[in-house]
This record gives structure tokens, C-alpha cells and sequence, in this order.
């Protein structure tokens, strides 16, 4: 087995995630596309102490930039759009059939089941107000419901809203000061993207393992498989098998 010391091991690890490159002077969009190409996904987090959790990679590769481009980058050409990854992540477009698997056997949720219950066909009303009126924020459904705490404690609405998206009914337009601006998919995802079957899941968790892969340069399995959060033995599953290829 070839063995690797710390330093070559560190530098591979740098030069994975995009730290062996010059800072450009002045960015652009091509620089944006060279920044998501090394670390593939961009997690999203609402907790903001010195900027939002999302623009920090690209400053850390490429220096200071204009949010706005990269805003307009992001939301405006559709160069990424928004969905569960690693967690809450931007991912580039060209990746959305990798994520089909997960959005079409997505698990269900003990609160979409009561509100199914007491109020059939709140659902499906959610979608149709999206459609009929466009692009919502959670406080503009008509009957959005109230919230039961500042985090995860969703009302009616933001939980029929996050599981559509989650199931990839709805996707994300935009963000408007941080909050999520939710339209149907097929206004948002490109129809090249949506048209035919998304990936098998065997096939779609190989290509993860290979972008995991090119983007640690180096780790175990147990590291690769956190990128895309698989389970570490489908991970070493995926691995013997494009070994073997």
C-alpha cells in the first residue's frame, strides 16, 4: 500500500479544495465556476457572524468580490440551484439529476402526516396559490399558519413549503434578505435538467464518491461519504465499485 506523509497529505488536501491558486484581481464569473468546481456544493446556513455561510468559500479562493454578481451568478443565470446535499446546499445545475433519487424517495414527515389528516388538500393548495400567483416567501401564503418556535418549530405552511421543495415540486427562486423564495421547479430548473429519469441511485452515489473524491484529494471513506451525506457502507460500496471499473 502506498503511504502518503502529513504534508503531502495536507497539500493534497489544500490543492483539493482550490487553495494552491492565485487570487484573480478582479473576479468574475468564470472565477465563480473555477471556485464551485473544486469544492462542488456551497453549504447554506443561516447563522451570520461575519457573513452569510455561503459567500465565505468563494472569498477565502478568490478574494474580495461583489455578492451581488455572485447573487446574479447563482439565482439569475441558474448556474446552481438549492437543495439538500451535504445539508442545506447550493449545487451546480449540472448536478440536479445526481439529487432525483433523494427528492423522489425522500422520508415522510410526522407533521406533513397530521396536516394531511386534519386538512386534506392543503398540500396540493400550496402548490396551486404558488402557481397561480408566482413566487412566494413563507409569509405570503394566504394560510401559512403560525410558527411554535424560532427554529425548526415550522406552522402549516413553512412545513408544506420545505417538504414540496425537499420533494422537488418547488425550488428556489431567490433569496430575499436570506429568506427563501419558493417557485414551482419547472420555473426555476431548466427543462433540459428535469427531462428524463433522474440517475439510479447507485449510479448518482458513484458520481458523489468521485466528486468527493476530486474535491478532499485526500480522505477516508468515512470523509468522503459525509460530502454528500451517504452512509459510510453504500461510500465503500460506491469505491469497490468504481475501483473495480
Amino acid at each position: 500500500m502506498d503511504e502518503l506523509s502529513r504534508d503531502d497529505a495536507k497539500r493534497l488536501a489544500l490543492q483539493g479544495q482550490g487553495f494552491g491558486r492565485t487570487r484573480p484581481v478582479q473576479v468574475a464569473a468564470a472565477d465563480f465556476a473555477w471556485s464551485v468546481e473544486r469544492t462542488k456544493l456551497v453549504q447554506i446556513d443561516s447563522v451570520n457572524v461575519v457573513e452569510r455561510a455561503h459567500y465565505m468559500p468563494f472569498f477565502a479562493r478568490l478574494g474580495p468580490f461583489d455578492r451581488a454578481a455572485l447573487d446574479q451568478w447563482i439565482y439569475g443565470e441558474r448556474q446552481m440551484f438549492e437543495q439538500w446535499a451535504h445539508v442545506a446546499s447550493l449545487v451546480p445545475m449540472e448536478h440536479y439529476q445526481w439529487l432525483g433519487h433523494r427528492m423522489e424517495t425522500g422520508r415522510s414527515w410526522p407533521l406533513i402526516e397530521r396536516i394531511g389528516e386534519e386538512e386534506p388538500g392543503f398540500l396540493d393548495r400550496v402548490i396551486e396559490e404558488i402557481r397561480e400567483r408566482g413566487p412566494i416567501v413563507v409569509g405570503e401564503l394566504s394560510a401559512g399558519g403560525k410558527s411554535t418556535g424560532p427554529w425548526w418549530g415550522w406552522g402549516k405552511g413553512k412545513a408544506a413549503l420545505e417538504w414540496h421543495f425537499r420533494r422537488g415540486n418547488l425550488a428556489i427562486r431567490e433569496r430575499r434578505n436570506f429568506a427563501r423564495v419558493y417557485d414551482l421547479a419547472e420555473r426555476v430548473i431548466p427543462a433540459e435538467m428535469r427531462a428524463g429519469e433522474p440517475l439510479p441511485r447507485q449510479e448518482a452515489e458513484r458520481e458523489m464518491m468521485l466528486a468527493a473524491v476530486d474535491a478532499h484529494g485526500v480522505g477516508t471513506v468515512r470523509d468522503l461519504a459525509d460530502y454528500y451525506r451517504l452512509k459510510v457502507a453504500d461510500a465503500r460500496a460506491r469505491l469497490n465499485e468504481l475501483v473495480d471499473a
